[in-house]
């Protein structure tokens, strides 16, 4: 039977430790553990692959940069967008509901495509000074 690891009581007492994930971390030891040495190879593998591909040009690099310019007023305003845009499928279209692929790829389009064509509507009218505000 495996040792666990015993705690103060007041420690335990914490809401905290009430996640059966933690609980079954701090009860079971190392032998138990579900990550692996693959694992850790892994994420180091991975990111080390970061400093490989720094000297490449890869394809559509400049617009892959663009959006990253952009993520945090995309992130802001994707949510509603969404939102919104099932809501008319469901309404006005539902049979598209029944076709997954075709769903997911309006709201994949429609969660990236308005967002930016709503940052470069404010960009370009008078509201401009308020862009960092709204978007970042």
């Amino acid at each position: 039977m495996p040792t666990s690891i015993t705690i103060a009581p007041s420690f335990t007492q914490s809401p905290f430790f009430k996640i059966p994930l933690i609980n079954y971390q701090l009860n079971h030891p190392p032998e138990y553990a579900q990550e692996t040495i693959i694992d850790n190879l892994y994420a180091a593998m991975f990111l080390l692959s970061f400093l490989a591909f720094s000297e490449i040009n890869l394809p559509l690099r400049n617009e892959v940069a663009l959006l990253g310019s952009k993520s945090y007023g995309i992130y802001l305003v994707h949510s509603p967008v969404l939102e919104y845009t099932a809501r008319i499928i469901y309404h006005f279209a539902p049979f598209i509901l029944s076709m997954q692929i075709l769903f997911q790829a309006i709201l994949w389009i429609a969660g990236l495509g308005i967002p930016l064509l709503l940052m470069a509507f404010v960009d370009r009218s008078p509201f401009r000074r308020f862009y960092s505000y709204l978007f970042g």
